[in-house]
């Protein structure tokens, strides 16, 4: 026998996934929730406006029209009108604008503390190809900001700018009313929130995956993969199997098939430690093999049957008294109380001739002892039997105990037939 390391299997990580499944759900979508708004209130928002001027010679008749000459002038006059637009005069009568303007209305903002370049920010002109109009475009972080500085800067635009690109005439053509809000953020909330729960429910899978590889109990993938020249035989562990019947039945086909060819056979059958569930598993094996019409004694040492009259110490000195029917082929034999400790009788000369002398009229000798963790009984009744079967519970026994059990059993050269993975 040899014990080999736990390897990450694809059957580990669909159990993990189909265990935990709704958990893995549950912290993505949370982590998903935790992104959006995080990422909701970080955005910042803004609000623009936009208004325009018309700009024009300042010789234009204005019953006649403007001549073609005129019309051009006016063009270059626009986009020098766009350029000129950042001077710090502009702005200055922008403060001053705002000033008048709040002595009748009182919801128009206070630029004092505001300087100039701070407006000038706030402020982007476009003139399209081969026109006259500058539009004017504010972002404030307000609505009521971006509306009124876009209307102060159209309005006092012609006295700002006259001095720097000559005389002209800037006509207000497009009021701002109202503003548009512009939310801007350094992570979109969908893209997030997407990212989030991905990886919130891979972080989640990771936690679960490593709590579960790293479990220091037997799991039934253990049994199968862990452990070379260790057969598992059975699967009676109640959480996985409904059917225990069947269970039974597979578990003694599986018996018979590795002691074919032999008129009567002694099995050992033991726990791993006191937290192995099989308290039931004698009686329905024995049971089972009875079933089949063989004759079957069942030394039961796993009973609670300590208070009996006559037990295993009485049958050994010859009082067949000791050994009770239960069913049709089953006999059934209890510890019972003895004065020596189960190992020494076990163990003993007295006890070999005993199984040979029962092995003329039993077809199956099915010895239950201790676990092998807990006591000597197992390790020492296992010469005098032709196969071992060791039960122990997933999820209940640990790993490290399966280990010693193993090689307790390997030590006396046992004939280990298997393991079943038991819960009754």
């Amino acid at each position: 026998m040899k014990i080999k390391e736990r390897l990450i299997t694809v059957s580990d990580i669909v159990t993990v996934l189909r265990r935990y499944f709704l958990l893995i759900i549950a912290c993505a979508l949370l982590f998903g929730a935790a992104g959006y708004l995080y990422a909701v209130k970080t955005a910042t928002v803004t609000y623009t406006a936009t208004s325009g001027v018309y700009v024009q010679t300042a010789d234009v008749d204005m019953e006649v029209g403007p001549t073609a000459n005129q019309i051009s002038l006016g063009r270059a006059l626009a986009l020098s009108c766009k350029d000129a637009i950042k001077n710090e005069a502009v702005y200055q009568n922008v403060k001053a604008y705002f000033a008048e303007q709040r002595k009748d209305d009182p919801a128009w903002e206070d630029l004092s503390s505001v300087s100039n370049s701070t407006l000038r920010d706030m402020v982007a002109c476009t003139v399209a190809s081969n026109s006259q109009y500058v539009d004017i475009t504010v972002t404030a972080s307000t609505a009521s900001m971006a509306v009124h500085v876009a209307n102060a800067v159209a309005g006092v635009l012609e006295v700002s700018v006259i001095d720097v690109i000559g005389n002209c005439r800037i006509e207000p053509t497009a009021v701002a009313r109202t503003a548009i809000a512009n939310v801007t953020s350094e992570f979109s909330p969908t893209s997030l929130s997407v990212t989030a729960a991905v990886v919130g429910a891979f972080l989640t899978f990771c936690v679960l995956f490593a709590f579960y590889f790293f479990d220091p109990h037997v799991r039934v993938t253990d049994m199968t993969t862990c452990y070379e020249g260790v057969a598992l035989l059975g699967h009676l562990y109640t959480s996985r199997r409904k059917n225990a019947d069947d269970a039974i039945s597979t578990l003694r086909a599986n018996l018979l098939s590795r002691i074919a060819g032999k008129d009567s056979s002694v099995l050992l059958l033991s726990g791993v430690s006191r937290k192995t569930s099989c308290r039931m598993l004698p009686l329905a094996l024995a049971t089972s093999f009875a079933d089949t019409g063989r004759r079957v004694l069942l030394i039961n040492g796993m009973s609670d049957d300590e208070g009996a009259s006559l037990g295993l110490a009485d049958a050994v000195a010859g009082k067949r008294e000791a050994i009770r029917s239960a069913t049709k082929n089953l006999d059934c034999l209890p510890f019972g109380i003895l004065e020596c400790a189960n190992a020494d009788l076990l163990g003993s000369r007295e006890f070999a001739a005993f199984l040979d002398a029962m092995r003329a009229e039993y077809d199956v000798i099915l010895l239950c002892t201790a676990p092998v963790c807990e006591a000597a009984e197992a390790a020492t009744a296992a010469p005098h039997a032709d196969g071992v079967l060791l039960a122990t519970t997933p999820a209940r026994d640990k790993r490290a105990a399966l280990n010693t059990a193993l090689s307790s059993l390997d030590a006396v050269d046992a004939a280990l037939l298997g393991t079943v993975a038991s819960g009754i």
